[in-house]
């Protein structure tokens, strides 16, 4: 993985490739850009009124399935998603942010299956690129379904707007999953083995030896992080995993 392969051979090697700045294979195909600029995956927003309640919708219907959750968590009045992400200080998760946040976890769930299923199924050479892409995917949902506290700016201390799997759960609850091969594993190595180059790459990748039991670990948390969550949020969950179902490439053959 990280290189080319000869022959087709598939063999155990270090991991020496420079991260890229995207990913790029099979997996990109699956439903839009890989990696690409959030902003080129989501429609454009505008107000509308649910019973006398203001809230943005999109120009895609099936992105808000549940306006009355979303007219229930913006209230009367909405700022738009920029407008709150730039205020500096200011706490997340701010209320109309966790509805659009579901957008973007199942999008990224449904990309890291996707990688899992080409790095074991796909053809040399651009199998390996969905190595590339199932170990940085991994790497963040392992952050979103693990992480208590969002990282914070270094110099204003203020909160970043990363997305965590608390935000989600009911009230009082904890998250009762982990991810422990991939914590032993390949949590602390993941800087110097894809994210960043180093002089210090030596722990060596087979996709057929970590992908099954990675994969088979983090569906086991992300049911039990669905599981989880509070009642209001699962309609849009399970209305996201079916957009994501129907794009081309995380289907048919991609097990949502």
């Amino acid at each position: 993985m990280f290189m080319g392969r000869n022959s087709g051979a598939n063999v155990d090697r270090k991991l020496r490739h420079p991260a890229r700045p995207k990913a790029h294979g099979p997996a990109s195909l699956a439903g839009g850009t890989l990696g690409g600029a959030r902003g080129d995956r989501l429609p454009r927003e505008r107000q509308s009124d649910y019973k006398g309640k203001k809230l943005i919708i999109t120009e895609d219907p099936s992105k808000f399935a549940t306006p009355s959750i979303a007219a229930e968590l913006y209230g009367d009045s909405v700022e738009s998603r920029d407008s709150l992400m730039s205020k500096s200080g200011k706490s997340y998760p701010v209320g109309p942010m966790l509805i659009r946040g579901i957008e973007h976890i199942c999008y990224e769930y449904a990309h890291l299956m996707s990688a899992a299923y080409w790095s074991l199924h796909g053809s040399v050479p651009w199998r390996t690129h969905a190595d590339d892409a199932f170990l940085l995917g991994y790497r963040k949902m392992h952050d979103f379904l693990v992480f208590d506290q969002r990282a914070k700016a270094r110099e204003t201390k203020d909160e970043q707007p990363d997305i965590l799997a608390r935000d989600y759960l009911r009230t009082g609850g904890l998250p009762n999953w982990s991810l422990p091969t991939w914590t032993s594993e390949w949590r602390n190595v993941m800087d110097r083995q894809l994210a960043h180059l180093s002089y210090e790459r030596e722990k060596s990748w087979d996709h057929r030896q970590w992908v099954p039991p990675l994969e088979a670990e983090f569906r086991q948390a992300w049911q039990a992080f669905l599981d989880s969550i509070d009642p209001q949020y699962k309609i849009e969950f399970a209305n996201q995993i079916e957009v994501c179902s129907r794009k081309p490439g995380f289907s048919p053959v991609i097990k949502l």
